[in-house]
């Protein structure tokens, strides 16, 4: 094991709920038609998949990054007061900077969010690369978010830890080679039964364990 590659929603924050708050404060506000039990489904996806599937494939290419910006900005604007890290990510990360593993976050989020997320939590510093919605041209559960943070890290994707959240998000651990941890933050245990590890959080022991023995 070299690297250790993070998702960001659901995994650095449990932000879940927020997201859906300010995407149906959104709708509710812009008058707007959606299928709202699509929300769930998508989480993990970029927005511009999940809003083409939510809003319908008749949205255009324009309409939908116009959407996705502007729900973003209710949703940093909702979770400014409530952002904390997720429950052992500290220390967690002290860990596997003691052990000199690389470390990346790779994500659909808009790079805005991910300023927003490690910037309020003052943890730009255990980072080596940031790979957002705009490096990626496929998303997840298309691997290219976690192939091009391997790539960028200077390492094989499977000598990579995968952190995630969403089944998305591990089907593209996966395929990127990855050893993938999935953490129950937004999705049942049964929901992530192809990652190779299931954790609560990052206190368990399991996420510290697999750092030694793949090394």
């Amino acid at each position: 094991m070299e690297a250790v590659i993070f998702d960001m929603d659901g995994v650095i924050v449990d932000n879940s709920k927020y997201h859906r708050l300010a995407w149906e404060q959104y709708i509710e506000k812009k008058g707007l038609h959606a299928d709202k039990k699509k929300l769930y489904e998508t989480y993990g996806m970029r927005n511009i998949e999940l809003i083409k599937i939510i809003f319908g494939d008749g949205i255009s290419q324009q309409e939908a990054e116009v959407i996705g910006k502007e729900k973003e900005q209710v949703y940093r604007d909702i979770y400014l007061e409530e952002i904390k890290p997720a429950k052992g990510l500290i220390p967690y990360l002290q860990f596997i900077k003691e052990k000199n593993l690389k470390t990346a976050i790779a994500t659909s989020a808009c790079i805005e969010n991910v300023d927003f997320t490690i910037d309020n939590l003052g943890i730009r510093e255990y980072f080596d690369v940031i790979v957002s919605e705009k490096d990626v041209t496929e998303g997840k559960p298309h691997p290219d978010v976690y192939l091009k943070a391997a790539k960028k890290l200077g390492v094989s994707p499977t000598q990579c830890l995968v952190i995630e959240d969403a089944v998305a998000g591990v089907e593209a651990g996966k395929r990127a080679g990855a050893f993938v941890a999935a953490v129950t933050t937004t999705h049942l245990p049964s929901e992530l039964n192809s990652a190779d590890i299931i954790i609560d959080n990052f206190y368990d022991k399991k996420i510290k364990d697999i750092i030694q023995t793949k090394r």
